[in-house]
């Protein structure tokens, strides 16, 4: 799992060259986009130095807006250019440093970035000041490179002058983050709001109230949802909020498996990458030494409605699901060789395998004693036995190509759009990120998730969906029939899913009890259906 790339045997070529070039290409698009807008932040900070404000704002749009002072903004960039002058002539001499830049990539063409200044100035009547602040920009590539869109000034505090109407940096109290959603105060959330140009830098969050979504309980976490008042320009009324269990037991429980660190992980260095199938976040903190979490989501309940994995996908629900899955894959395509996602369990690595080996027994005797009637014959002689196979199948599927799969493509971490309204899908609930072959995310789907009859009368035209889906994005090398091949590897495989969440976790409702029932039946069904069990080694 260190991300660093395999030896290989001669040179590199034909489609895995093609696609390592790609991330390549991709990465160092990246690394020049951050050069020139830091590059522009230093051209801000030398102009204001020498006085030349109308050559300083030539880094702003000309529709720019900026805030040096709380609640005051100033339009355009001609206005920008005046203010400056004006207030550059006060100043015998000056002398800004930047430091602890972050840039944030929301697009292909858009930005966020905050940096520290340092800003000492020499008033023209000798004394001196000194402001210790932070810039909290907006950017926009245009037709001139990177320019500002946005720059909004906040101060932690000055030596030399008053500096109780500076624009505050509004640093919280106590606490890095909250713990869950009801700790959530109108403060952390303006601060949060504001620095991702949610809302207006003059704007304020003053109200916050937490109610839990269903019975506020994932299987793992709670997620709540949060109405919030505002001043300033138009934002959300709500947000979906994801935090650790309360339970230090369970959290510790949790740490083995890291599916917070996972999820935190990629809001912070990957979903900008995909679009617009993942919700936007505005905060992803996590704390290491507690294992407590925090997300702040989006809420997407007036444009899409859940998923229900009891009922199952309808066969268009599965397609959109396909077209979704398509863009994660092919995104991260030959993720092997890619140094940044060293931090991504393997599936063949020394994390994902002995886990879920250890979990299957636990698993499996739960299966037994809740639904025992379920389980195909020839999986039910197999048994607790099927642990030891664990290994060499998340080794069969390494042998394919490697991407970045969710791994709990399950209905219930879906959401579908409501008529009207794109995309189609939008996925959650990102906690179990894994490099594998994207037939890892095909085969929970297919055989676990739609509604009875669907997956029987319609699984290899819903494979070569998928297969047309990464032909059509310049996937090359991979052809139908060892794609298939490897999908029946992999619904093998997803038995594992199906004993541990359906042996292993609280079964305390209804419709627990169904989803678990459901996922049981439908995983040995796909794997007697397709045949799979002759896969495993002494079995014909």
């Amino acid at each position: 799992m260190t991300g660093l790339r395999e030896p290989v045997d001669g040179p590199v070529d034909g489609p895995v060259a093609a696609t390592v070039e790609a991330a390549e290409q991709f990465s160092l698009a990246r690394l020049i986009d951050r050069e020139q807008i830091a590059a522009a932040m230093a051209v801000y900070t030398r102009c204001a130095d020498l006085n030349r404000p109308d050559d300083q704002v030539q880094v702003f749009t000309e529709d720019c807006r900026v805030s040096y002072h709380p609640g005051e903004w100033i339009e355009g960039r001609g206005r920008l250019a005046e203010a400056l002058r004006v207030s550059l002539a006060r100043f015998q001499r000056t002398s800004h440093h930047l430091g602890n830049i972050e840039i944030c990539f929301d697009g292909p063409d858009s930005a966020s970035a905050q940096s520290t200044v340092i800003a000492w100035h020499r008033r023209t009547d000798g004394t001196e000041w000194t402001l210790f602040g932070r810039y909290v920009d907006r950017w926009q590539r245009t037709s001139r490179g990177w320019l500002m869109t946005e720059r909004v000034l906040r101060a932690a505090g000055a030596t030399g002058r008053d500096d109780s109407q500076l624009p505050p940096l509004g640093r919280s109290p106590g606490v890095a983050f909250p713990t869950s959603a009801a700790q959530i105060s109108p403060a952390w959330l303006t601060e949060v709001l504001i620095a991702d140009g949610t809302l207006d830098a003059a704007g304020a969050v003053t109200r916050v109230a937490a109610q839990p979504i269903g019975a506020g309980a994932g299987f793992m976490g709670d997620v709540a949802r949060i109405e919030v008042d505002h001043t300033g320009a138009a934002a959300p009324s709500s947000f979906v909020v994801k935090s650790a269990a309360p339970d230090p037991a369970v959290r510790e429980v949790v740490r083995g498996f890291r599916n917070y660190e996972r999820e935190v992980a990629f809001f912070r260095s990957l979903a900008t990458e995909l679009g617009d199938f993942v919700p936007r976040h505005h905060a992803a903190q996590i704390d290491p030494p507690s294992n407590h979490f925090v997300l702040v989501l989006e809420d997407l309940r007036s444009d899409y409605r859940d998923g229900d994995q009891v009922a199952g996908a309808t066969l268009q629900q599965a397609r959109d699901c396909l077209d979704a899955q398509v863009a994660l894959h092919t995104r991260f395509w030959d993720a092997g060789s890619r140094d940044d996602l060293g931090w991504v369990p393997r599936v063949d690595g020394d994390f994902f395998g002995p886990t879920m080996t250890g979990a299957f027994g636990v698993g499996w005797a739960g299966v037994l004693q809740r639904f025992p009637g379920l389980v195909p014959a020839p999986l039910l002689e197999l048994g607790g036995s099927f642990a030891g196979q664990i290994a060499g199948l998340c080794r069969r599927l390494a042998r394919a190509p490697q991407t970045v799969v969710h791994s709990d493509f399950r209905l219930d971490n879906i959401m579908f759009a409501r008529a009207g309204v794109t995309p189609p899908v939008k996925v959650l609930d990102w906690q179990g990120l894994l490099v594998s072959a994207g037939v890892h995310d095909v085969a929970f789907l297919v055989s676990q998730n739609l509604a009875d009859g669907v997956r029987e009368a319609n699984e290899r035209d819903l494979l070569q969906h998928y297969h047309r889906g990464l032909v059509g994005a310049g996937i090359t090398g991979y052809p139908f029939g060892d794609l298939w091949q490897d999908y029946r590897v992999a619904v093998l495989l997803e038995w594992v899913y199906a004993v541990v969440i359906g042996g292993s976790l609280p079964m305390t409702t209804e419709r627990s009890r169904a989803l678990f029932a459901a996922m049981v039946r439908r995983s040995g069904e796909a794997i007697v259906g397709l045949d799979a069990l002759e896969l495993l080694p002494g079995r014909t």
